[in-house]
């Protein structure tokens, strides 16, 4: 007993039942409101179609069968009622109408009304989800139905109403049964729907995040790279196309960054004519050896002015060794060509103040000599 509990509990977790409790709670207050308006209408209909005897009884059940729909509905709108007590809602609302039959057979004594009964006990089926309050419903309308039913029909058409009443349990049954199944299914493709709706929300906000750490290392990057006092950049290994630029390249060569992006002969043409040749002929040597490099250069602004660069290159290869990028840095070192040229310039002028100095001096040796020669002479 204790395995087949623990494999029932296994196949049929609390939340199922969870779900089917809501499924009946949600069907409580459209039944409630169904049958306060039926019973209204039996109520008139009661009051002037049934014998005189029958008329105080019956009028008396119908309206406390609206009276306790109302409550129903009252206690639904005010929260009072929990989805854990609709299913016995329904048994005593599913037994109310019964009684309200079995009344109404009672002073009439027409056959019909066994007939309603057994269409009770098949909407029974459709309306409650519990096994046990199935079961508890059925049993009830069956039991009360035959008990009245014995008083008023011979025993042949009491078997014929006690094999109908026994039909109508059995769909009932049926109904439950595959009600239950398409409420399982139901309830376990909701429930896989939430875990993937969670598991997806869990993705979504890691990707968020990982979206905004990406965005924020990205704005780390470039604020970085645009800080830089040179011009970092990145190029098309084959085209030499430039695909990135630091905006550093506008206070030294004058040209914006989408100027230079734009034009994908920029760096070529940026070169010095006189040193372009020799440039582009090293830089595409290293760059079909995948070799990484570092030239000096003059070029040309965009206002005409000559300024000297050291471009710093690395190339990027792909998985077959071939070059794919190219990334590097232009320095400008115009001022430090300044600084050479000065020095040189000075150093110069500083041999050049050496050979005259030392001009002097032998000159003066010269003199002192020949005026000792002039001076023996004399």
């Amino acid at each position: 007993m204790n395995i087949d509990s623990s494999r029932k509990a296994q196949a049929r977790p609390a939340w199922i039942d969870d779900a089917f409790g809501q499924v009946v709670y949600d069907a409580v207050g459209p039944l409630c409101a169904g049958l306060a308006i039926i019973f209204c209408a039996f109520t008139v209909f009661n009051f002037f179609d049934m014998p005189p005897g029958a008329v105080q009884p019956l009028v008396i059940w119908d309206l406390c069968i609206v009276l306790c729909a109302l409550m129903v509905l009252r206690g639904l709108a005010r929260g009072s009622i929990s989805p854990s007590k609709c299913d016995a809602i329904g048994v005593a609302l599913t037994w109310l109408v019964q009684g309200n039959i079995l009344l109404a057979f009672h002073f009439v004594g027409s056959p019909v009304y066994i007939t309603y009964s057994a269409i009770v006990a098949v909407s029974v089926g459709c309306l409650l989800l519990s096994p046990l309050h199935l079961g508890v419903a059925t049993a009830g309308l069956t039991a009360a139905t035959l008990a009245v039913a014995s008083f008023q029909v011979d025993l042949e058409t009491l078997a014929h109403y006690g094999f109908t009443l026994f039909a109508a349990s059995s769909l009932s049954f049926v109904i439950y049964s595959a009600r239950m199944r398409t409420y399982t299914r139901l309830a376990m493709m909701r429930r896989h729907d939430e875990v993937l709706k969670a598991e997806l929300e869990e993705a979504l906000a890691g990707t968020e995040q990982e979206l905004i750490a990406r965005r924020q290392a990205e704005s780390r990057y470039r604020d970085l790279v645009q800080g830089i006092d040179a011009i970092v950049w990145e190029a098309d290994a084959e085209t030499w196309a430039f695909t990135f630029i630091a905006d550093h390249v506008q206070s030294v060569l004058g040209y914006s960054a989408s100027e230079w992006i734009s034009n994908k002969d920029a760096w070529v043409e940026s070169v010095h004519p006189e040193d372009r040749e020799q440039a582009v002929a090293f830089c595409m040597s290293c760059t079909q050896e995948g070799r990484n490099h570092v030239f000096e250069y003059r070029a040309l602004t965009k206002s005409g002015d000559v300024v000297w660069l050291r471009d710093i290159v690395r190339v990027v290869k792909d998985v077959d060794g071939k070059a794919r990028q190219l990334r590097g840095v232009m320095v400008d070192i115009t001022e430090s060509k300044k600084a050479e040229a000065e020095t040189a310039r000075l150093e110069a002028q500083l041999q050049q103040s050496h050979k005259l100095e030392a001009i002097g001096t032998l000159a003066g040796g010269f003199a002192h000599y020949f005026n000792n020669l002039l001076a023996g002479i004399m």
